[in-house]
């Protein structure tokens, strides 16, 4: 039986250290391929494809990187985890233009992606968007996350999505400044009930909001 291949855009970050370990886990003679924005080495992957960002050409950047190394398109499993786009407003009030930016980061590569390789599954990270404070707050990455949920609906025997909650990561740090921010001027009735939570948690936000998501 030969080795089987992985493919993880963005394997630096929690999500993708995660995938990594779990791939390990199931598959140990895996050869796990990954993507980073950076130029340094991503830990316990087999092979690091480096400057790689969420972006138009992704997918020509990828394969180019496959034939340099010599790789074969065949992969068991494309995971894809980057999640970038404008939040600090209730998802109805997207843009045409902010929704077409953050698919742009959050789900059109992985398409183009997953239409290339063809691989046996793909994985994507959601959100639990339709909770109340996420309804008010999530902004454009909420359209995203809904719209690959229906991707997965589409075909579930080789599409799954991954929703875990939430864990400590730069973007939650980031989110969690953003909320912080958003609540102390909203007038929204879902933030300001969230607002009084937090107030009478006598927490630090970040704690706070870690343990409440």
């Amino acid at each position: 039986m030969g080795q089987n291949q992985y493919l993880i855009i963005g394997g630096s970050g929690e999500a993708g250290q995660s995938a990594i370990q779990a791939i390990r886990s199931s598959d140990p003679n895996a050869f796990i391929i990954t993507s980073t924005t950076t130029n340094e080495p991503v830990s316990n992957a087999n092979l690091t494809l480096f400057g790689k960002r969420a972006e138009p050409g992704l997918t020509n950047s990828i394969l180019d990187d496959f034939e340099k190394h010599g790789r074969s398109k065949q992969i068991k499993a494309l995971i894809y985890t980057p999640a970038l786009g404008e939040v600090g407003f209730p998802i109805e009030e997207s843009t045409n233009e902010q929704i077409n930016n953050t698919l742009g980061i959050c789900l059109d590569p992985m398409v183009s992606l997953e239409k290339e390789f063809e691989p046996e599954l793909t994985v994507a990270y959601s959100a639990f968007y339709w909770l109340s404070h996420t309804l008010a707050f999530y902004g454009s990455m909420g359209i995203a996350k809904y719209k690959a949920d229906l991707l997965a609906f589409e075909n579930p025997t080789k599409r799954r999505i991954v929703r875990a909650g939430t864990f400590f990561s730069k973007s939650v740090r980031g989110i969690s400044i953003v909320l912080q921010r958003t609540m102390k001027k909203t007038n929204h009735p879902d933030l300001l009930q969230l607002k009084n939570k937090f107030e009478s948690s006598n927490e630090k936000f970040m704690d706070f909001f870690l343990s409440y998501a």
